[in-house]
């Protein structure tokens, strides 16, 4: 799922823009941070750059790229534990508040065909009758996650003419981290 995401976006990203897959969170945020326990060993799904300097530069572990960065995404299945879909948001979340103000960041939910009870459960945070939830949303856990996140669910996109049978369609959600 992964790959054939990275391969979608890269195929259709605007001129000038770099697309790199599994990029180090402490090498996204401004150097002058303190290192963040959340971000110690975690790796952003996708990154897009704003400048062709990264094509040269040679990638490691200790090279920080705050200053080229324009979005963060990251992809996870429906299916997935809530806990982890939050995790994400969380993360993006403390991203955007240690990173340059141009920075944007998005989670991309997949939701494929054969659906289950945890999908359908987890869909409720994102859509209402078949369609985005609109508006500014939050999410908070304060026993692992101190801040609360707002976000805003920018499409559901799908890949059935109707909607009317959710556990048989395949869709994915378009959510934007605010800060």
């Amino acid at each position: 799922m992964m790959v054939e995401t990275c391969n979608l976006l890269q195929a259709n990203k605007p001129d000038g823009t770099i697309l790199k897959p599994e990029q180090l969170y402490k090498n996204l945020v401004c150097p002058k941070v303190p290192p963040n326990k959340f971000f110690k060993n975690k790796r952003a799904d996708l990154v897009f750059f704003k400048s062709s300097i990264l094509a040269d530069q040679p990638q490691n572990d200790s090279n920080n790229i705050s200053k080229h960065v324009d979005f963060v995404v990251e992809v996870k299945r429906l299916s997935a534990p809530m806990r982890e879909i939050k995790q994400d948001l969380w993360r993006l979340y403390m991203l955007l508040t240690e990173s340059s103000p141009d920075v944007r960041a998005y989670q991309i939910i997949v939701q494929e065909a054969r659906s289950d009870r945890q999908s359908q459960n987890n869909s409720k945070m994102f859509i209402e009758n078949g369609k985005a939830k609109r508006g500014i949303f939050q999410s908070s856990d304060k026993t692992r996650m101190p801040h609360t996140v707002h976000y805003s669910v920018r499409r559901v996109l799908k890949a059935s003419a109707s909607f009317d049978k959710k556990e048989s369609s395949h869709y994915v959600i378009i959510v934007e981290v605010l800060r």
